[in-house]
């Protein structure tokens, strides 16, 4: 009976050994199943933005044998890039602007849906994507004069979409990029950063409009006063101002968001 008994145990034991072993193959393949769709998606997610940037952009850069009048006209625009609205519209009529930053990666189209939730998961040309799309908030009308317009982006750990805006945590990031362009079918815009700021999830944060002037100037204040650091602009209300929102890399039940703020300065 002992030895019938250490048999059925060192089976036992041989067979528990063989189910970790099975157990731990099937992890490390299901998360390398994981790691390569999420690749993919990075990859597949690039490529589609790439071919509407070639489609729809033009980079503005002035010929060697240009007339001096198409000379002046270039070096009179600080905007590198043209964009066909005509082009872009063929692929997604939801597309309202094109937000771009020089030397990082944000160079995309911004669309606007009926609810803020369509292009979470979603991409320009509305398939279903991980990376999503840069979003305007479906109360802000791009062709009105609201207060204060908000583009959300996830934070995409390749720097893709708005990976990067984390970074305008840091002054030295900040000052090496001080401004972005918000371009429209009617209007460009110079976007002048003035604040960058981590913030809980919660209504008040994410007003575009409000009740008069004072109350502007109060929100805008306190986006300043909150900052991580402060630049040489005051808070004004003559101008409209822009919200780049994003997931904060701080990890809270209160799901913090973080926020970086800029000027709206119309330029040709």
């Amino acid at each position: 009976m002992r030895r019938h008994y250490r048999i059925n145990k060192k089976t036992f034991l041989k067979r528990a050994v063989w189910l970790a072993f099975f157990l731990l193959f099937a992890v490390l393949l299901f998360s390398g199943y994981k790691f390569v769709r999420i690749l993919k998606s990075y990859y597949e997610s690039a490529e589609s933005y790439r071919a509407v940037a070639d489609s729809a952009l033009t980079t503005v850069s002035p010929a060697p044998s240009v007339s001096p009048d198409a000379e002046k006209a270039v070096a009179s625009s600080e905007i590198p890039i043209i964009v066909d609205w005509d082009q872009l519209k063929k692929t997604n009529d939801d597309v309202v602007a094109w937000l771009y930053c020089a030397d990082t990666p944000i160079n995309y189209p911004v669309v606007q849906a009926k609810d803020n939730e369509y292009y979470l998961t979603r991409g320009f040309d509305h398939t279903k994507s991980e990376s999503g799309a840069l979003f305007l908030d479906c109360r802000n009308n791009i062709a009105a004069s609201d207060e204060n317009f908000i583009i959300y982006g996830h934070r995409m750990k390749d720097d893709s979409m708005f990976g990067t805006i984390p970074q305008y945590a840091e002054e030295s990031y900040y000052k090496k990029h001080p401004t972005m362009y918000l371009l429209t079918p009617k209007q460009n815009y110079r976007v002048e950063l003035f604040a960058c700021r981590t913030v809980h999830s919660e209504g008040k944060y994410f007003e575009t409009s409000f009740e008069n002037k004072e109350v502007f100037r109060r929100y805008l204040n306190k986006a300043v006063e909150q900052s991580y650091w402060q630049a040489d602009l005051s808070a004004g209300t003559d101008t409209p101002s822009l919200t780049l929102a994003t997931c904060s890399t701080y990890a809270n039940a209160d799901n913090p968001r973080l926020l970086v703020h800029g000027y709206l300065v119309p330029i040709a």
